[in-house]
């Protein structure tokens, strides 16, 4: 299987699984009650809170199972849930609009899994105790696993590989979400938040702010 979608809308799930289907992805649906199976053989996980009338406890959880079995999330919401995205909790990778998945989905979906699939030659960016390892996409700070989303990892892998230079909000998102993304400059500030709130001192102070700029990772904290 490539993409298992969760829902808890019969018809809205049916319905991104014919979108994929038609895509040519092969897909499985579960509701979120039903546990959570071992995701290794899907290549990306569809979380549909579109019709969510409640609390964010189920997609919250979700995200954190799916963050642990390193599956990168699709959020799917409505225009309404727009202030969803600005949850810091709530890890995902990218998003899409229901009212918008007949002209977004395989945008979106392509998005994610050819950067899953990248193959780079093994090696290790390290700072001090701080080690970024590239071919497992993983962080290790003190020889403690960091659990980072996907787009974290790239925001703090291109602030590291480009230590003490200072990037604009408008730069970072033109890298790393490839376009003007939905919520502008204050999707950059919410990811750097989550970094910093993830990462032990003094490493958290090493991400730097430029006022009237942006950002900027420093080892140098005088």
């Amino acid at each position: 299987m490539d993409i298992i979608i969760f829902s808890d809308h019969h018809e809205t799930a049916n319905g991104i699984k014919k979108l994929l289907t038609l895509l040519g992805f092969s897909t499985s649906c579960q509701n979120y009650s039903e546990k959570l199976p071992d995701l290794k053989h899907y290549k990306l996980a569809v979380l549909d809170i579109s019709n969510l009338k409640a609390s964010l406890t189920l997609p919250l959880d979700f995200c954190k199972k799916l963050n642990k079995q390193k599956r990168p999330v699709l959020l799917v919401l409505g225009y309404r849930q727009s202030y969803f995205l600005y949850e810091t909790k709530l890890a995902y990778d990218d998003f899409v609009f229901f009212e918008q998945l007949d002209h977004e989905l395989e945008h979106r979906v392509n998005r994610i899994l050819p950067k899953r699939n990248l193959q780079s030659p093994s090696s290790n960016i390290t700072i001090s105790g701080l080690v970024l390892n590239t071919d497992k996409y993983q962080l290790v700070v003190d020889k403690n696993l960091i659990e980072l989303t996907y787009k974290e990892y790239q925001l703090l892998k291109l602030l590291i590989q480009h230590k003490n230079k200072a990037f604009s909000r408008s730069k970072l998102l033109s890298i790393i979400w490839e376009y003007d993304y939905y919520g502008g400059s204050r999707t950059v500030d919410v990811h750097i938040r989550r970094l910093r709130a993830k990462l032990p001192s003094p490493y958290n102070l090493m991400l730097k702010t430029i006022r009237n700029v942006g950002y900027m990772f420093s080892p140098d904290l005088t």
